[in-house]
């Protein structure tokens, strides 16, 4: 069994959470998450199964979207409503300020993680200092903003879609969102609407998934993952060729390091391949059972 399984994570599970439950229900040996989603938080969690977590971090780096609601007038620790709050403020926002301000967030940005996010700094997890109340200094870190959209807007809170790269803090950007717009504000819901080709309308709840007799019959096959890249069918020579080792010729130039999608004759995705330079390219990840252990035979 492989493929993607496109997961609507409820509030309350951790990504581990789910994928463990996955493993145990359907006893499977290869699962994993494709980038964690907060307990707190709910939404669309591509999980990679079988030779599908070979391809785990090209969905973790995948661009994402949220629907994300902000509270204004209290800034908290953690940058949600579970942190302990840090400061209060009376002032509030009108419409056309906010969304001016919402402006300036587009493109290239900064953030500080937050203490509460599991990236290292030092080699330390920053929860698990955040847990024994310490705080250290945090490098600022660059993610890209696509798209902010304003859904609904009040005196006290304010709804907003997201659109941004991976590594992206909503959370931090609520906050830099308040303090730009002279008052405090906090991240009170939080739901992942898409990660890569993986939309929320198309996402199973685990109860749903508990229906099904056959759990391939809700698995994503890995090549819709990589819909945007060149595809190329091979014959069965030139993948023992690329299985050997050997570079093979592209038809139209490339950038280096452009990602391609191989096929097989039966069009079957057998792996992905990586441009070495404009006019070449070889293996970059096997993707089937086939291409791992090199069981092709000649064309004739």
């Amino acid at each position: 069994m492989k493929g993607i399984l496109n997961v609507l994570k409820p509030v309350g599970m951790t990504s581990h959470d789910v994928v463990n439950h996955i493993r145990k229900t359907y006893r499977l040996d290869k699962v994993g998450h494709t980038g964690t989603l907060d307990p707190g938080a709910s939404g669309v969690l591509p999980i990679c199964i079988g030779k599908a977590t070979r391809v785990s971090s090209y969905v973790m780096d995948s661009t994402k979207t949220y629907r994300a609601e902000m509270t204004f007038g209290t800034a908290t620790d953690s940058g949600d409503s579970y942190g302990n709050i840090l400061e209060t403020s009376e002032e509030r926002p009108d419409k056309e300020t906010f969304l001016s301000v919402l402006d300036r967030f587009i493109g290239e940005i900064e953030q500080v993680p937050p203490m509460t996010s599991a990236v290292k700094v030092g080699g330390q997890t920053l929860y698990k200092l955040a847990r024994k109340g310490q705080e250290i200094e945090r490098p600022k870190r660059k993610v890209t903003i696509y798209g902010i959209s304003l859904v609904r807007f009040t005196k006290e809170k304010a709804v907003i879609d997201v659109t941004c790269s991976s590594g992206t803090y909503i959370r931090t950007l609520i906050a830099d969102i308040g303090k730009e717009c002279g008052t405090a504000a906090y991240m009170s819901f939080l739901i992942r609407t898409r990660v890569n080709c993986f939309c929320i309308e198309d996402a199973w709840p685990l109860e749903m998934l508990k229906e099904k007799a056959n759990l391939e019959d809700c698995l994503c096959p890995i090549e819709q993952v990589f819909r945007d890249l060149e595809q190329i069918t091979l014959t069965k020579t030139e993948i023992r060729r690329l299985l050997n080792g050997l570079a093979m010729p592209l038809k139209t130039k490339q950038k280096k390091d452009t990602l391609l999608l191989l096929f097989d004759q039966k069009r079957e995705a057998v792996a992905l391949g990586k441009t070495i330079s404009s006019d070449s390219y070889k293996i970059f990840k096997n993707l089937s059972e086939v291409a791992e252990t090199g069981r092709y035979e000649s064309d004739s």
